[in-house]
């Protein structure tokens, strides 16, 4: 993943910020068995965006070894759902004056690594604040938030503008 300091690519920023992901509805631990729908209210209190096709969910893949900071084992889920607000409206993206580019080796852009990614980030690169901001700030008490991956924001973004032409093929 590549973030790029530009005005028209903080616009990009900007709605990422604002549409921080949780997965939802973890199968398996019979703690979240609620059926949703495109735009409820989720789980952990923001908006339903997407919705497994498979009631089994999708794999939420997990970061580090345990123990160890940033840890968290991997799960499946249903859902995914976006923040009801700007968590991290007075959070800086600049990352540094050293380019325009900063390369996030060892993100990846499938559905289920948004919070891996997250994870990562954090662990890799302290510089990026979003990512780390993103983690902590509470939406009704629940933290966990995570940046998405390259395919969690285009579903998000279809979610909100319909089948458009979505070129995220470039630098997010």
């Amino acid at each position: 993943m590549l973030i790029k300091r530009e005005a028209s690519v903080i616009v990009v920023l900007a709605m990422v910020f604002a549409m921080l992901f949780t997965a939802c509805g973890e199968t398996g631990d019979g703690e979240d068995n609620i059926v949703y729908e495109y735009g409820d209210i989720g789980s952990s209190g923001g908006y339903i965006f997407y919705v497994h096709e498979d009631p089994e969910g999708f794999y939420v893949e997990g970061f580090g070894e345990e123990g160890q900071p940033g840890y968290f084992r991997g799960y499946f889920a249903r859902y995914l759902e976006y923040a009801p607000f700007d968590l991290l409206q007075d959070v800086p993206w600049q990352t540094g004056t050293s380019g325009d580019f900063v390369d996030i080796a060892g993100t990846e852009e499938g559905l289920g690594l948004g919070r891996k990614n997250t994870a990562h980030i954090i662990s890799n690169y302290s510089a990026i604040m979003p990512a780390a901001a993103a983690s902590v700030v509470p939406v009704d008490g629940l933290s966990g938030w995570f940046l998405p991956s390259r395919e969690e924001l285009a579903l998000m973004m279809n979610f909100m503008w319909g089948e458009a032409d979505i070129n995220l093929s470039g630098d997010y």
